[in-house]
């Protein structure tokens, strides 16, 4: 469960917090001794009847021998004798949000898993200097681990991601035909010239992330130009055989 801080109640021994879960949305609850609580709210009824999903960790071990986790949402009605499609999504790491509730947003969780679809997030452990195989090395040999699955329908995986993790899904699409589909949200690209860029909203050059932060080059462009371009999916776009969507929105780090 995901609690709030307590409010107490300034002349009584009383204590307000909301609670809230994967499946269950947040709702006041009133407690007088942390050990019986009374719920006070249900602000979320349009749910009910809606086809949820369960969350749970899964385990792994990459090629180069790291230990990795992820998340795997099933569909309330997950049914072991079936097949599913499969959507992965990821930004950096996502495992400590197991059990955090999510609306439907970006990352449409809810949207297909009401469709019988799994969603598979898995965490990344970055190597500086090479963003992109890290990325490579946690998300394929996770999404192999999945399909030792017989509920899984191994042929038809898809990749999905927005902004650092879209540009991502571009890189993974141009080294390898094993995902079916692919959709990017604001991909960057080229790192070669996307370096010397403007972040939309802040107005900041985007080099700092590119050599100190996200990005994890560890360096200029001047000094580790192979880094840049190793990084950068446009110079193996002739090797792609995945389709994809790309949209371009206004991305405020992205231009």
């Amino acid at each position: 469960m995901n609690y709030s801080a307590l409010i107490q109640a300034k002349n009584a021994p009383a204590f307000l917090y909301t609670k809230s879960d994967v499946a269950h949305s947040a709702d006041v609850y009133l407690s007088r001794d942390l050990q019986k609580e009374t719920k006070l709210s249900s602000l979320n009824p349009q749910q009910q009847g809606c086809n949820w999903f369960t969350a749970e960790l899964t385990h792994w071990t990459t090629p180069k021998g790291y230990p990795a986790t992820g998340v795997l949402y099933k569909p309330d009605n997950f049914d072991p004798t079936k097949q599913y499609l499969v959507v992965v999504y990821f930004y950096e790491k996502r495992s400590d949000g197991l059990y955090k509730y999510m609306a439907p947003a970006r990352l449409y969780v809810a949207l297909f898993t009401s469709r019988s679809y799994l969603v598979f997030t898995p965490d990344i452990s970055y190597t500086i200097g090479d963003p992109d195989p890290s990325a490579m090395e946690f998300i394929n040999s996770g999404v192999e681990e999945l399909k030792k699955n017989n509920w899984v329908d191994a042929a038809h995986v898809g990749l999905q991601g927005q902004s650092w993790n879209g540009y991502q899904v571009a890189y993974l699409t141009t080294q390898t035909p094993m995902y079916a589909a692919a959709w990017a949200g604001a991909p960057v690209v080229n790192m070669t010239s996307a370096h010397g860029g403007i972040r939309w909203e802040s107005g900041q050059s985007r080099q700092f992330q590119y050599e100190h932060t996200q990005s994890r080059i560890g360096g200029t462009l001047w000094d580790r130009t192979d880094l840049y371009i190793h990084n950068s999916p446009l110079f193996f776009l002739p090797e792609m055989q995945t389709p994809m969507v790309i949209m371009s929105d206004a991305d405020g780090a992205v231009p």
